[in-house]
């Protein structure tokens, strides 16, 4: 009898989850659906992102696996009757851990081309002091770098040999990057281009100057690094404690949330916590 039941419900699950995802496909897929809009709107951003990491897949395959896999682990909280937290991390992670991932790989990438600025300027500059030919020295220069910037400026030199232009290559090199530190080099390298003076020198000075930017940042994030962890511990603090008493005691806090008065003071409370998790990171946000 119990196996029965079991098969049942599991049968159950299936044609619901299958059945989900099938419309939920199906809405995805009509030519004049707002979900349809909207889902290729999602995607495109995925494969810009992905193009600049040079990424294997396509957005649109991630795309189709979170539309198949929302549907299944809804019906799947539904019928095993999983805890609101436990499923609100499930069906979260579906939908914005793909986005955030991709997200913090642009900002890895990012953080490492800008660590490798100053030294392409050195070597660029070096190369152009024994070849005046820009083309010619980017293409010297890929061959000493590694990480995310050889690829780019790889892609460089490919679009140079394709019939652009020393301009429009590095413009869209900085297009692709986004980095602040790679937007000063690229400037100092089309202004000293467009007014004719001495490049390596422009290039030189361009690195030293982006040097002790550096050093500055280094000075600063060292005297936030405190302030930042206390602001950690502001944003965690409230959720894990509220999770821990109620996973201790699911009544515990029955007072706050059935009577009027307690909601007030929870929506208060709430409303201030985030007001000042906003606040210390205004604070602690330093820009040079």
């Amino acid at each position: 009898m119990i196996d029965t039941i079991v098969l049942l419900k599991a049968g159950s699950l299936g044609t619901v989850a299958v059945c989900s995802s099938a419309l939920t496909l199906r809405y995805a897929y009509a030519p004049d659906s707002p979900v349809r809009v909207r889902w290729l709107r999602y995607t495109r951003k995925l494969d810009t992102s992905l193009s600049i990491l040079q990424a294997k897949i396509d957005g649109k395959r991630i795309g189709r696996l979170q539309l198949a896999a929302f549907p299944l682990a809804l019906s799947y909280v539904v019928y095993s009757g999983m805890p609101p937290v436990r499923a609100c991390i499930l069906l979260g992670a579906i939908l914005f851990f793909p986005k955030w991932w991709i997200g913090r790989a642009m900002v890895k990438r990012a953080a490492r081309i800008e660590t490798d600025v100053v030294g392409f300027l050195v070597a660029l500059a070096n190369s152009l002091k024994a070849s005046p030919s820009l083309g010619k020295a980017v293409a010297r220069v890929e061959q000493v770098l590694s990480g995310p910037l050889q690829l780019e400026l790889g892609v460089v030199s490919r679009d140079i040999r394709l019939g652009a232009t020393i301009d429009q290559a590095v413009l869209a090199l900085g297009a692709r990057v986004r980095s602040p530190s790679m937007d000063a080099a690229l400037t100092g390298i089309l202004i000293g281009r467009q007014v004719g003076g001495n490049l390596p020198e422009i290039l030189e000075t361009t690195a030293a100057t982006l040097r002790d930017m550096e050093r500055l940042n280094g000075i600063i994030r060292a005297k936030t690094a405190e302030g930042k962890a206390q602001m950690y511990v502001i944003a965690l603090a409230p959720p894990l404690v509220f999770y821990g008493f109620d996973s201790l005691n699911h009544h515990y806090f029955d007072p706050l949330t059935n009577s009027p008065v307690g909601v007030m003071l929870l929506v208060a409370s709430g409303v201030m916590w985030v007001a000042a998790v906003i606040m210390a990171r205004k604070i602690l946000r330093v820009d040079i």
